[in-house]
């Protein structure tokens, strides 16, 4: 997801799509403790979409 496409979504919208980003850094965890390689190679990758989205809702919040 482009950086541009989250921020035309609300706050709402952000908080949702951050649950499911964090329930999926959660199943590639429990991937990666079982020896799944492709699943240690994606976790960085959720973890920044995590981080850019929270920096977003920060940013949406203040704004208001």
């Amino acid at each position: 997801m482009t950086l541009s496409e989250i921020r035309s979504k609300s706050v709402q919208e952000l908080v949702e799509l951050e649950k499911e980003m964090k329930l999926e850094l959660a199943k590639l965890s429990i991937k990666k403790n079982l020896g799944i390689r492709e699943a240690a190679n994606k976790i960085s990758t959720v973890r920044k979409g995590i981080a850019r989205i929270k920096t977003i809702i920060n940013e949406k919040r203040a704004e208001v």
